[in-house]
């Protein structure tokens, strides 16, 4: 036991410590909106990363979490995987709202979790403010215009994701079993389980992947446990560029898909103009995460290799303003929507022409 005078002396010298080994000025309060900032926190059982709203007006409470929660996909996906969501959280007689992650098994009494507790702190701090400096201008801003541009954004969102099932039905016609790879929070899988298909999914997020159960998305552990031949339609939405052994990966669709199915891969294109545009700013290059990046002749020759036919080529229309607006805050450190918007237009027009837009959808058979 420490006395409180003994506790209070060590934790100075935790903070001064972890000051010493992560010299970073961290964001914090600094996040220039009110009541609303990112903290660390360490007692006797865990170690916490915070982002915390707390404003005293419950609406702007609930708005500035539910932008966070609009972006759970993202977040989960991305920056934090583990992140933890609670609307109402009880301190000090107030109610707050919380984004956070936990480390368990440390303690601020016990020097030797010490180094473990700055190594997490590091990580998911700076995690979490990537992704917030990333996302500022959404987040920070409550106005009618921003209000409107959110209700344009979950609408876009809604219809893409009905025009992609859309899709599978027209080179698909008779519904059966769909697998989805990289399924997310399941919102893919649950339109096309609207629309009759039986649905199976994979993601390697664990957040994620609780976040689809309870929409009622059913998934397996890995591909490679699947039964041979036993789905007409493999999505992988953004996917394939996340995999590390690509040949096996085309392989394993391969063994997986029915004589008679379909598989669609849907990447980014390297050779767009918004991808010319910006260089080396261009969002969907997104080192290290983005593993690698196709041609439409390379995905042509990785698939023929296993027996396939590229049958058609499609463009993400949306993809092209979405890059384009995280490239301008890449570039300029700004979430400029009007430039982000004219490039992301002026690249879907050259696409129509040069046939190479932001990203692609692929679609393949067996020969």
């Amino acid at each position: 036991m420490f006395s409180k005078e003994e506790s209070q002396q060590l934790k100075k010298e935790f903070w001064t410590d972890f000051a010493k080994a992560y010299p970073i000025k961290w964001l914090l309060y600094n996040t220039k909106i009110k009541d609303v900032s990112f903290k660390f926190d360490v007692d006797n059982k865990k170690a916490q990363v915070i982002y915390e709203v707390a404003c005293k007006d419950d609406y702007l409470r609930t708005v500035y979490f539910q932008k966070f929660e609009s972006l759970t996909d993202i977040l989960l996906t991305n920056f934090v995987d583990d992140a933890i969501f609670d609307q109402n959280f009880y301190i000090e007689n107030k109610i707050v709202s919380r984004v956070y992650c936990q480390l368990e098994g440390v303690s601020l009494h016990n020097k030797k979790t010490w180094s473990t507790i700055f190594d997490f702190f590091n990580e998911k701090m700076m995690a979490f403010q990537l992704f917030f400096y990333e996302f500022e201008d959404y987040i920070s801003h409550t106005d009618g215009k921003r209000t409107l541009f959110e209700k344009m954004y979950h609408f876009v969102k809604r219809n893409a994701i009905r025009k992609k099932v859309s899709l599978i039905h027209s080179y698909q016609p008779l519904k059966g079993r769909i697998l989805d790879i990289g399924a997310g929070t399941g919102d893919f899988l649950l339109e096309a389980k609207n629309q009759n298909w039986e649905i199976l999914g994979i993601e390697p997020n664990d957040k994620a992947k609780g976040i689809a159960i309870g929409k009622g998305i059913k998934f397996g552990d890995t591909i490679e446990k699947l039964e041979s031949n036993s789905f007409d339609v493999i999505t992988m939405w953004h996917v394939l560029e996340h995999v590390p052994d690509v040949e096996h990966q085309v392989a394993e669709l391969k063994r997986l898909l029915k004589p008679s199915g379909t598989i669609i891969i849907a990447v980014p294109n390297f050779k767009s103009y918004d991808a010319k545009y910006y260089g080396l700013f261009w969002a969907a290059y997104d080192v290290p995460r983005h593993l690698w990046h196709f041609s439409k002749t390379a995905i042509e020759k990785l698939f023929d290799k296993q027996n396939m036919n590229l049958e058609d080529i499609k463009p993400m229309w949306f993809d092209s303003f979405y890059v384009s607006l995280l490239s301008e805050k890449y570039k300029t450190g700004k979430m400029n929507f009007v430039s982000g918007f004219f490039i992301g237009l002026i690249s879907n027009l050259s696409g129509l022409f040069k046939k190479e837009f932001s990203s692609h959808i692929y679609v393949l058979k067996n020969k």
